[in-house]
Protein backbone atom coordinates (compact mmCIF):
# COMPACT_ATOMS: atom_id res chain seq x y z
CA UNK A 1 0.00 0.00 0.00
CA UNK A 2 2.85 2.47 1.16
CA UNK A 3 4.25 1.91 -2.57
CA UNK A 4 1.20 2.80 -4.36
CA UNK A 5 0.35 5.81 -2.16
CA UNK A 6 4.20 6.91 -3.33
CA UNK A 7 2.96 6.27 -7.03
CA UNK A 8 0.27 8.13 -6.76
CA UNK A 9 2.26 11.07 -4.96
CA UNK A 10 4.74 10.74 -7.37
CA UNK A 11 2.75 11.17 -10.38
CA UNK A 12 0.44 13.92 -8.84
CA UNK A 13 3.92 15.88 -8.59
CA UNK A 14 4.86 14.87 -12.41
CA UNK A 15 1.80 15.99 -13.22
CA UNK A 16 1.67 19.24 -11.36
CA UNK A 17 5.45 19.85 -12.62
CA UNK A 18 3.90 19.54 -15.96
CA UNK A 19 1.04 21.85 -15.52
CA UNK A 20 3.94 24.61 -14.29
CA UNK A 21 6.04 24.01 -17.44
CA UNK A 22 2.79 24.61 -19.73
CA UNK A 23 2.01 27.90 -17.88
CA UNK A 24 5.83 28.79 -17.96
CA UNK A 25 5.62 28.29 -22.05
CA UNK A 26 1.83 29.78 -22.18
CA UNK A 27 3.09 32.73 -20.45
CA UNK A 28 6.28 32.42 -22.71
CA UNK A 29 4.32 32.33 -25.82
CA UNK A 30 2.08 34.96 -24.63
CA UNK A 31 5.71 37.29 -24.57
CA UNK A 32 6.30 36.25 -26.97
CA UNK A 33 3.13 37.14 -29.06
CA UNK A 34 3.13 40.19 -27.62
CA UNK A 35 6.43 41.19 -28.47
CA UNK A 36 5.74 40.54 -32.00
CA UNK A 37 2.85 42.22 -31.80
CA UNK A 38 4.16 45.55 -30.60
CA UNK A 39 7.43 44.67 -33.32
CA UNK A 40 4.36 44.95 -36.20
CA UNK A 41 2.56 47.84 -34.36
CA UNK A 42 5.98 49.86 -35.14
CA UNK A 43 6.34 48.49 -38.37
CA UNK A 44 2.66 49.76 -39.49
CA UNK A 45 3.83 53.16 -37.73
CA UNK A 46 7.02 52.88 -39.76
CA UNK A 47 4.77 52.40 -42.93
CA UNK A 48 2.53 54.96 -41.92
CA UNK A 49 5.22 57.46 -41.43
CA UNK A 50 6.89 56.20 -44.93
CA UNK A 51 3.48 57.44 -46.39
CA UNK A 52 3.21 60.18 -45.01
CA UNK A 53 6.94 61.11 -45.83
CA UNK A 54 6.44 59.61 -49.49
CA UNK A 55 2.84 62.38 -49.82
CA UNK A 56 5.10 64.93 -48.13
CA UNK A 57 7.80 64.02 -50.99
CA UNK A 58 5.44 64.00 -53.75
CA UNK A 59 4.09 67.46 -52.66
CA UNK A 60 7.66 68.99 -52.33
CA UNK A 61 7.96 67.67 -55.90
CA UNK A 62 4.75 69.15 -57.08
CA UNK A 63 6.15 72.56 -55.09
CA UNK A 64 9.35 72.45 -56.34
CA UNK A 65 8.03 71.53 -60.25
CA UNK A 66 5.65 74.38 -59.78
CA UNK A 67 8.40 76.77 -59.01
CA UNK A 68 10.33 76.13 -61.73
CA UNK A 69 8.00 76.52 -64.00
CA UNK A 70 7.30 80.00 -62.18
CA UNK A 71 10.79 80.16 -62.07
CA UNK A 72 10.93 79.58 -65.71
CA UNK A 73 8.22 82.19 -66.57
CA UNK A 74 9.79 84.56 -64.83
CA UNK A 75 12.84 84.41 -66.40
CA UNK A 76 13.80 87.19 -68.39
CA UNK A 77 15.75 86.48 -71.66
CA UNK A 78 17.43 88.67 -74.30
CA UNK A 79 15.45 89.71 -77.33
CA UNK A 80 17.41 90.59 -79.79
CA UNK A 81 15.36 92.20 -82.77
CA UNK A 82 18.26 91.54 -85.06
CA UNK A 83 17.80 88.69 -86.82
CA UNK A 84 16.16 87.01 -89.56
CA UNK A 85 14.88 83.27 -90.00
CA UNK A 86 15.00 81.48 -93.51
CA UNK A 87 11.88 80.23 -94.39
CA UNK A 88 10.72 77.36 -96.52
CA UNK A 89 7.99 77.67 -98.56
CA UNK A 90 6.48 74.46 -100.67
CA UNK A 91 9.98 72.86 -100.15
CA UNK A 92 12.13 75.75 -101.42
CA UNK A 93 14.70 77.07 -98.67
CA UNK A 94 15.73 81.22 -98.16
CA UNK A 95 18.59 82.48 -100.76
CA UNK A 96 18.23 85.92 -99.50
CA UNK A 97 17.88 87.37 -95.89
CA UNK A 98 17.96 91.04 -95.24
CA UNK A 99 18.13 92.33 -91.93
CA UNK A 100 19.12 95.82 -90.96
CA UNK A 101 20.01 96.81 -94.08
CA UNK A 102 22.11 94.09 -94.69
CA UNK A 103 21.45 91.42 -97.29
CA UNK A 104 22.57 88.02 -97.57
CA UNK A 105 22.58 86.65 -100.94
CA UNK A 106 23.68 82.57 -101.60
CA UNK A 107 24.38 82.78 -105.61
CA UNK A 108 24.13 80.66 -108.18
CA UNK A 109 27.35 78.88 -107.87
CA UNK A 110 26.44 78.60 -103.98
CA UNK A 111 29.25 81.54 -102.90
CA UNK A 112 27.53 83.94 -100.79
CA UNK A 113 27.71 87.76 -101.09
CA UNK A 114 27.15 90.09 -98.33
CA UNK A 115 25.53 93.77 -99.00
CA UNK A 116 25.85 96.47 -96.81
CA UNK A 117 24.84 100.23 -96.94
CA UNK A 118 28.71 100.66 -97.61
CA UNK A 119 30.43 97.64 -98.56
CA UNK A 120 30.10 94.47 -100.30
CA UNK A 121 32.19 90.94 -98.90
CA UNK A 122 32.06 88.22 -101.22
CA UNK A 123 32.45 84.79 -99.12
CA UNK A 124 33.62 81.87 -100.34
CA UNK A 125 31.52 79.09 -99.54
CA UNK A 126 32.93 75.82 -98.15
CA UNK A 127 29.82 73.27 -99.13
CA UNK A 128 30.55 71.75 -102.29
CA UNK A 129 27.08 71.01 -103.20
CA UNK A 130 26.39 68.94 -105.98
CA UNK A 131 23.26 70.09 -108.41
CA UNK A 132 20.66 67.82 -106.30
CA UNK A 133 21.83 69.03 -103.06
CA UNK A 134 19.93 72.21 -102.02
CA UNK A 135 21.90 75.06 -100.24
CA UNK A 136 20.01 77.87 -98.18
CA UNK A 137 19.93 80.54 -96.08
CA UNK A 138 18.82 79.42 -92.70
CA UNK A 139 19.63 82.19 -89.82
CA UNK A 140 20.88 85.24 -89.61
CA UNK A 141 22.05 87.63 -86.32
CA UNK A 142 23.71 90.77 -85.80
CA UNK A 143 25.75 91.41 -82.42
CA UNK A 144 24.45 93.72 -79.69
CA UNK A 145 26.93 96.68 -80.86
CA UNK A 146 26.19 95.87 -84.73
CA UNK A 147 29.48 94.81 -85.04
CA UNK A 148 29.43 91.34 -85.96
CA UNK A 149 27.17 89.29 -88.67
CA UNK A 150 26.51 85.60 -87.92
CA UNK A 151 24.24 83.55 -90.11
CA UNK A 152 23.58 79.76 -90.74
CA UNK A 153 23.98 77.87 -94.08
CA UNK A 154 22.46 74.52 -94.73
CA UNK A 155 23.42 72.03 -97.25
CA UNK A 156 23.44 67.71 -96.83
CA UNK A 157 21.88 68.09 -93.31
CA UNK A 158 23.98 69.69 -92.15
CA UNK A 159 25.18 72.90 -90.72
CA UNK A 160 28.18 76.28 -90.75
CA UNK A 161 28.60 79.06 -88.96
CA UNK A 162 30.06 82.37 -90.80
CA UNK A 163 30.96 85.28 -88.86
CA UNK A 164 31.40 88.34 -90.94
CA UNK A 165 33.24 91.51 -89.17
CA UNK A 166 31.09 94.82 -90.49
CA UNK A 167 33.82 96.93 -89.40
CA UNK A 168 37.05 95.20 -91.16
CA UNK A 169 34.91 93.30 -93.77
CA UNK A 170 36.45 90.00 -92.65
CA UNK A 171 34.99 86.69 -92.49
CA UNK A 172 35.51 83.20 -91.36
CA UNK A 173 33.61 79.92 -91.01
CA UNK A 174 33.33 79.00 -86.82
CA UNK A 175 34.30 75.30 -87.37
CA UNK A 176 34.48 72.29 -89.95
CA UNK A 177 32.48 70.74 -87.23
CA UNK A 178 28.83 68.79 -89.04
CA UNK A 179 26.54 70.98 -86.97
CA UNK A 180 27.36 74.35 -86.13
CA UNK A 181 24.12 76.12 -85.58
CA UNK A 182 21.56 77.96 -83.66
CA UNK A 183 23.92 81.63 -83.27
CA UNK A 184 22.92 83.37 -80.20
CA UNK A 185 24.64 86.88 -79.36
CA UNK A 186 25.10 88.04 -75.54
CA UNK A 187 23.45 91.28 -74.58
CA UNK A 188 26.37 92.45 -73.06
CA UNK A 189 29.68 91.37 -75.12
CA UNK A 190 30.59 90.11 -78.49
CA UNK A 191 30.14 86.42 -77.46
CA UNK A 192 28.30 84.39 -79.60
CA UNK A 193 26.44 80.89 -77.90
CA UNK A 194 25.64 77.84 -80.44
CA UNK A 195 25.59 74.42 -81.08
CA UNK A 196 28.07 72.36 -82.45
CA UNK A 197 29.52 68.88 -82.87
CA UNK A 198 27.82 65.84 -85.43
CA UNK A 199 24.35 64.33 -86.21
CA UNK A 200 22.96 62.95 -82.78
CA UNK A 201 25.78 64.07 -80.87
CA UNK A 202 25.69 68.02 -80.11
CA UNK A 203 27.13 70.30 -77.16
CA UNK A 204 26.72 74.11 -76.86
CA UNK A 205 29.39 76.42 -76.93
CA UNK A 206 30.67 79.86 -76.72
CA UNK A 207 32.39 81.53 -79.53
CA UNK A 208 34.41 84.43 -78.63
CA UNK A 209 35.13 86.22 -82.34
CA UNK A 210 37.99 88.92 -80.84
CA UNK A 211 40.05 85.94 -80.27
CA UNK A 212 38.47 83.69 -82.68
CA UNK A 213 38.11 80.87 -79.98
CA UNK A 214 35.41 78.01 -79.07
CA UNK A 215 34.49 76.92 -75.22
CA UNK A 216 32.73 73.95 -75.63
CA UNK A 217 29.97 72.74 -72.31
CA UNK A 218 31.44 69.02 -71.37
CA UNK A 219 28.18 67.17 -72.01
CA UNK A 220 26.48 65.65 -75.39
CA UNK A 221 23.33 66.00 -76.42
CA UNK A 222 21.18 64.11 -79.37
CA UNK A 223 20.20 67.48 -80.58
CA UNK A 224 19.91 71.15 -78.82
CA UNK A 225 16.59 72.18 -79.86
CA UNK A 226 16.99 76.25 -78.67
CA UNK A 227 19.03 78.58 -77.20
CA UNK A 228 18.33 81.83 -75.14
CA UNK A 229 20.39 84.11 -73.10
CA UNK A 230 19.36 85.86 -69.71
CA UNK A 231 18.64 89.82 -70.16
CA UNK A 232 21.79 89.82 -67.15
CA UNK A 233 24.06 87.87 -69.74
CA UNK A 234 25.02 85.99 -66.82
CA UNK A 235 23.65 82.76 -68.33
CA UNK A 236 22.16 80.65 -70.84
CA UNK A 237 19.37 78.78 -70.82
CA UNK A 238 18.82 75.99 -73.40
CA UNK A 239 16.41 73.11 -74.07
CA UNK A 240 18.03 69.91 -74.97
CA UNK A 241 17.07 65.82 -76.10
CA UNK A 242 19.39 64.03 -74.02
CA UNK A 243 17.79 61.10 -74.51
CA UNK A 244 15.97 60.00 -77.94
CA UNK A 245 12.01 62.41 -77.32
CA UNK A 246 13.14 63.25 -73.75
CA UNK A 247 13.31 67.20 -73.87
CA UNK A 248 14.82 69.31 -71.03
CA UNK A 249 15.75 72.57 -70.23
CA UNK A 250 19.01 73.14 -68.85
CA UNK A 251 21.25 76.35 -67.94
CA UNK A 252 24.84 77.23 -68.64
CA UNK A 253 26.05 80.12 -65.56
CA UNK A 254 28.65 81.83 -67.53
CA UNK A 255 31.30 83.01 -64.78
CA UNK A 256 31.76 79.12 -63.58
CA UNK A 257 31.04 77.55 -66.93
CA UNK A 258 28.74 75.42 -64.71
CA UNK A 259 25.86 73.54 -66.47
CA UNK A 260 22.56 72.08 -64.06
CA UNK A 261 19.44 70.59 -65.42
CA UNK A 262 16.33 73.10 -64.85
CA UNK A 263 13.56 70.19 -65.71
CA UNK A 264 12.08 67.68 -67.54
CA UNK A 265 9.55 69.53 -70.92
CA UNK A 266 6.72 68.25 -72.57
CA UNK A 267 6.55 68.93 -76.62
CA UNK A 268 4.02 71.61 -76.21
CA UNK A 269 5.99 73.39 -73.73
CA UNK A 270 9.36 73.22 -75.69
CA UNK A 271 7.11 74.76 -78.45
CA UNK A 272 5.74 77.19 -76.17
CA UNK A 273 9.46 78.01 -75.31
CA UNK A 274 11.15 78.17 -78.67
CA UNK A 275 8.63 80.61 -80.12
CA UNK A 276 10.32 84.15 -81.11
CA UNK A 277 7.23 86.04 -80.62
CA UNK A 278 5.15 86.52 -77.68
CA UNK A 279 2.90 88.52 -79.29
CA UNK A 280 -0.56 87.49 -79.81
CA UNK A 281 -2.91 88.36 -82.42
CA UNK A 282 -4.90 91.48 -81.38
CA UNK A 283 -7.64 94.02 -83.05
CA UNK A 284 -5.00 96.27 -83.57
CA UNK A 285 -3.32 94.06 -86.27
CA UNK A 286 -6.25 94.47 -88.73
CA UNK A 287 -4.84 98.17 -89.42
CA UNK A 288 -2.90 99.98 -92.05
CA UNK A 289 -1.47 103.34 -90.54
CA UNK A 290 -3.59 103.13 -87.78
CA UNK A 291 -7.09 102.68 -89.55
CA UNK A 292 -8.83 99.42 -88.46
CA UNK A 293 -11.86 97.68 -90.30
CA UNK A 294 -15.77 98.09 -89.14
CA UNK A 295 -14.34 101.46 -86.91
CA UNK A 296 -12.91 103.50 -88.97
CA UNK A 297 -15.64 106.75 -90.83
CA UNK A 298 -14.93 108.55 -94.39
CA UNK A 299 -14.35 111.58 -91.93
CA UNK A 300 -11.39 109.98 -90.49
CA UNK A 301 -9.82 108.62 -93.55
CA UNK A 302 -9.74 111.88 -94.31
CA UNK A 303 -8.05 113.06 -91.91
CA UNK A 304 -5.09 110.69 -92.46
CA UNK A 305 -4.59 110.27 -96.05
CA UNK A 306 -6.72 113.37 -97.60
CA UNK A 307 -8.56 113.92 -100.38
CA UNK A 308 -9.36 110.65 -101.97
CA UNK A 309 -8.38 110.35 -105.95
CA UNK A 310 -11.38 108.88 -106.90
CA UNK A 311 -14.43 107.73 -105.16
CA UNK A 312 -16.25 104.77 -107.17
CA UNK A 313 -20.27 103.91 -105.90
CA UNK A 314 -21.26 100.35 -105.87
CA UNK A 315 -24.99 99.06 -105.34
CA UNK A 316 -24.83 95.26 -105.09
CA UNK A 317 -28.29 93.76 -103.04
CA UNK A 318 -27.00 89.99 -104.13
CA UNK A 319 -24.23 89.76 -101.12
CA UNK A 320 -24.91 87.52 -98.54
CA UNK A 321 -23.60 90.11 -96.07
CA UNK A 322 -23.88 93.76 -95.88
CA UNK A 323 -26.25 93.90 -98.67
CA UNK A 324 -26.73 97.00 -99.93
CA UNK A 325 -24.22 100.55 -101.24
CA UNK A 326 -20.66 100.88 -100.87
CA UNK A 327 -18.44 103.32 -101.35
CA UNK A 328 -14.86 102.62 -103.25
CA UNK A 329 -12.45 105.36 -102.16
CA UNK A 330 -8.74 105.51 -103.98
CA UNK A 331 -5.71 106.86 -102.98
CA UNK A 332 -2.47 106.10 -104.88
CA UNK A 333 -1.34 102.64 -103.64
CA UNK A 334 -4.28 101.95 -101.45
CA UNK A 335 -8.10 101.26 -101.41
CA UNK A 336 -10.68 101.37 -98.98
CA UNK A 337 -13.61 99.91 -99.36
CA UNK A 338 -16.78 101.77 -97.16
CA UNK A 339 -20.51 100.50 -96.46
CA UNK A 340 -23.44 102.56 -95.95
CA UNK A 341 -26.08 100.99 -93.66
CA UNK A 342 -28.79 103.99 -94.87
CA UNK A 343 -29.57 102.32 -98.53
CA UNK A 344 -27.51 105.55 -100.16
CA UNK A 345 -24.19 106.13 -100.96
CA UNK A 346 -23.89 108.63 -97.75
CA UNK A 347 -19.86 109.06 -97.46
CA UNK A 348 -20.41 110.51 -93.99
CA UNK A 349 -22.19 107.51 -92.70
CA UNK A 350 -19.97 104.60 -94.71
CA UNK A 351 -17.37 102.80 -92.57
CA UNK A 352 -14.34 101.27 -93.88
CA UNK A 353 -15.08 97.09 -93.99
CA UNK A 354 -12.24 96.70 -96.61
CA UNK A 355 -8.47 97.56 -96.76
CA UNK A 356 -6.10 96.92 -100.27
CA UNK A 357 -2.52 97.94 -99.96
CA UNK A 358 -0.44 97.80 -103.23
CA UNK A 359 2.49 100.24 -102.67
CA UNK A 360 5.46 100.26 -99.66
CA UNK A 361 3.76 104.02 -98.58
CA UNK A 362 1.70 101.40 -95.74
CA UNK A 363 2.60 99.71 -93.30
CA UNK A 364 0.26 97.00 -91.15
CA UNK A 365 0.73 98.28 -87.69
CA UNK A 366 3.74 95.87 -87.31
CA UNK A 367 5.70 97.46 -90.15
CA UNK A 368 5.28 95.47 -92.47
CA UNK A 369 4.59 96.75 -95.93
CA UNK A 370 4.85 95.56 -99.88
CA UNK A 371 8.11 95.20 -100.62
CA UNK A 372 9.51 93.07 -97.78
CA UNK A 373 10.35 89.62 -97.93
CA UNK A 374 8.54 86.29 -96.65
CA UNK A 375 10.94 86.09 -94.01
CA UNK A 376 10.09 89.56 -92.60
CA UNK A 377 6.57 88.65 -92.47
CA UNK A 378 6.92 85.29 -90.72
CA UNK A 379 9.08 86.82 -88.31
CA UNK A 380 7.12 89.37 -87.44
CA UNK A 381 3.42 86.94 -87.67
CA UNK A 382 4.84 83.66 -86.45
CA UNK A 383 3.48 82.52 -89.68
CA UNK A 384 3.25 78.38 -89.48
CA UNK A 385 1.69 77.87 -93.60
CA UNK A 386 1.72 78.96 -97.23
CA UNK A 387 -0.98 78.70 -99.50
CA UNK A 388 -0.47 78.20 -103.36
CA UNK A 389 -2.35 81.06 -104.65
CA UNK A 390 -4.48 78.65 -107.42
CA UNK A 391 -5.62 76.80 -104.07
CA UNK A 392 -7.70 77.38 -101.55
CA UNK A 393 -8.15 74.30 -98.52
CA UNK A 394 -9.05 76.12 -95.94
CA UNK A 395 -12.09 77.34 -94.80
CA UNK A 396 -11.25 80.62 -92.94
CA UNK A 397 -11.27 82.43 -96.38
CA UNK A 398 -13.42 82.55 -99.11
CA UNK A 399 -12.15 81.67 -102.59
CA UNK A 400 -12.68 85.32 -103.75
CA UNK A 401 -10.90 86.97 -101.63
CA UNK A 402 -7.93 85.84 -103.15
CA UNK A 403 -8.37 85.71 -106.65
CA UNK A 404 -6.34 88.89 -107.90
CA UNK A 405 -8.68 91.09 -109.04
CA UNK A 406 -7.86 94.86 -108.90
CA UNK A 407 -10.19 97.50 -108.92
CA UNK A 408 -7.67 100.12 -108.77
CA UNK A 409 -6.60 99.20 -112.44
CA UNK A 410 -9.47 96.80 -113.60
CA UNK A 411 -7.01 93.83 -113.86
CA UNK A 412 -6.44 90.18 -112.52
CA UNK A 413 -2.87 89.43 -110.86
CA UNK A 414 -0.98 86.98 -110.87
CA UNK A 415 0.55 85.63 -107.60
CA UNK A 416 2.64 82.55 -106.26
CA UNK A 417 1.56 81.92 -102.98
CA UNK A 418 -0.17 83.65 -99.61
CA UNK A 419 -0.43 83.25 -96.22
CA UNK A 420 -2.73 85.01 -93.60
CA UNK A 421 -3.67 85.81 -89.96
CA UNK A 422 -6.86 86.30 -88.42
CA UNK A 423 -8.73 86.83 -85.31
CA UNK A 424 -9.55 83.77 -83.46
CA UNK A 425 -13.06 85.56 -82.27
CA UNK A 426 -13.80 88.54 -83.87
CA UNK A 427 -14.43 88.18 -88.04
CA UNK A 428 -11.18 89.89 -89.10
CA UNK A 429 -8.59 88.43 -91.65
CA UNK A 430 -5.18 90.04 -92.68
CA UNK A 431 -3.86 88.12 -95.97
CA UNK A 432 -0.57 88.50 -97.35
CA UNK A 433 0.16 87.86 -101.02
CA UNK A 434 3.61 87.14 -102.60
CA UNK A 435 5.53 86.80 -105.96
CA UNK A 436 9.13 85.57 -105.96
CA UNK A 437 9.11 85.58 -102.51
CA UNK A 438 8.19 89.18 -102.13
CA UNK A 439 5.23 90.68 -100.23
CA UNK A 440 3.21 92.22 -103.32
CA UNK A 441 0.05 93.34 -101.69
CA UNK A 442 -2.24 93.03 -98.05
CA UNK A 443 -6.13 92.78 -97.68
CA UNK A 444 -7.69 93.04 -94.58
CA UNK A 445 -11.14 92.53 -95.00
CA UNK A 446 -14.02 90.02 -93.23
CA UNK A 447 -12.73 86.10 -93.70
CA UNK A 448 -15.45 84.94 -95.24
CA UNK A 449 -18.19 87.51 -97.07
CA UNK A 450 -18.29 87.64 -101.05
Amino acid sequence: MRKVALAVLLLICIQHLLTGCNIIQTNSQIGEVDKISKMQQKLDNISNEQQNLKKEIEKLNIQIENNTKELLRQTEYFTNKKYIVGTRVFGKGSKVLTIDNITIILKSDNNILVETENNKIEIKNRYNADENDEVTLKYAEISNDSQFLAFTVEAHASEKIYLVNLKLSEYNLISDMEIVSKPRWSPKENTLALSIGSIGKEKLGIYYPDIKEIYTVNENFISIIDIKWSKSGEFIDFIAEKTSDKFSIYRLIIESKKIIKIDNMTIEEVRDWTKKTNEKVNLSDFAINGVEIFKTKYEQLVRSFGEPKKVNKLNDKNLIILKGYFNIINYDGIEFTMYCKNNDFDLEESQVIEIDVFNNKFHTNRGIKVGDRVEKVVKEYDIQKFYRFEYNDDSHINKRVIEGIRRDKFSLEDYDYYTYIYHPTVPRVLIFLFKDNILERIVIRHPAAD
